[in-house]
């Protein structure tokens, strides 16, 4: 009697345990059944088309508030402030003389989807920035958009690199 009690309890309890563990239902949000948005025009509309226009916050709304941006030789920047930065730094110290950007593959899961892409860009240094690098350029990006709880989709990890040739050993490098 002592041991189908015990047994009793201990399989209650393992089912207790095993509900507490079990994901809440989404509470905000569409259902994942709805279609997800065209990334190449989210890409284009968001990221592309303000960043070439210099038009910085239309390009950090984009953005949520604790994205990660991670670029060629700088540490990684956390938050909107930090992206912010950057941003305004290309700005201020570059010509963009041509850029051409292409998401190459979309993979969805659940909230989360990445778009993996290349580019070409063209970077010429504005008065007051020589020494800054400069020319073309070509390079891959990933980027990583999560479903917010008003159903928006915003990056939340954006990493780009050239593929130029690596640091040389003399030289100092990231």
């Amino acid at each position: 009697m002592i041991a189908r009690s015990l047994i009793s309890a201990l399989a209650a309890s393992a089912l207790v345990m095993v509900s507490a563990c079990q994901p809440d239902a989404p509470t905000a949000g569409p259902a994942p059944s709805e279609p997800l948005p065209d990334f190449d025009a989210l890409f284009a509309e968001r990221y592309m088309q303000p960043f070439n226009a210099k038009d910085i916050p239309a390009w950090l709304d984009g953005f949520a508030e604790d994205a990660v941006g991670m670029h060629n030789g700088l540490p990684p920047m956390v938050g909107r402030d930090a992206i912010r930065g950057f941003g305004e730094a290309v700005r201020d110290g570059f010509e963009l003389a041509k850029i051409d950007a292409r998401v190459d593959d979309v993979q969805h899961s659940g909230d989360w989807v990445y778009t993996r892409g290349s580019y070409t860009s063209t970077f010429v240094p504005k008065a007051g920035n020589q020494g800054a690098p400069s020319g073309q350029q070509q390079g891959k990006f990933l980027l990583l958009w999560e479903r917010q709880p008003d159903g928006d989709w915003k990056i939340i990890l954006d990493m780009g690199n050239s593929n130029g040739p690596p640091v040389a050993p003399d030289q100092d490098g990231p």
